[in-house]
């Protein structure tokens, strides 16, 4: 179920764990109703899905737009910078979002302030990473189609377009 509605985890492209979690929450939203393509039924799945999980997929796609972008020897920087390291690429790997705690950033910061050209760049796309929570939060939990239009338009003027 998770592949067919297009679920995958977008820096690491699978589409197991997270079409799992859809495929069960989907269940859920569905169990024991007459007619499961309902459209209130629907409408709050999606929206129970894009509230939990579509903050951390959307962060984690603005990451993985910024590794296409920075390539091979960009992304070689990050690690080098201390900014990718196996605190981060555990909740990676765990399909959750990175939160350092305060005694954690002294490296990275102190690696991108070496790094003037890399943070110009990565910085930018932290910030939007980490707003990406909070549009997903607001995503509309009613169905309303001019309401969707409207979070759409905001999703894209803060994460970027494309980025839903």
């Amino acid at each position: 179920v998770g592949d067919s509605a297009c679920h995958m985890f977008p820096a690491h492209g699978s589409g197991i764990g997270i079409g799992l979690v859809a495929g069960a929450m989907l269940a859920e939203a569905t169990a024991g109703l007459d007619d499961p393509g309902d459209a209130t039924a629907l409408w709050g799945y999606q929206s129970a899905f894009q509230r939990k999980h579509g903050g951390t997929l959307a962060a984690y796609d603005v990451i993985r737009r910024l590794s296409s972008r920075l390539g091979t020897p960009g992304v070689a920087e990050m690690f080098r910078s201390g900014l990718v390291g196996p605190d981060s690429t555990l909740a990676g790997l765990r399909q959750e979002w990175w939160s350092p705690a305060a005694s954690e950033l002294p490296r990275p910061a102190a690696g991108l302030a070496a790094r003037p050209g890399l943070a110009a760049r990565v910085l930018p796309a932290l910030g939007r990473a980490s707003t990406a929570h909070r549009v997903y939060a607001a995503y509309p939990d009613q169905p309303d189609e001019g309401a969707l239009r409207r979070w759409s338009r905001r999703a894209d003027s803060l994460l970027g377009r494309g980025a839903i």
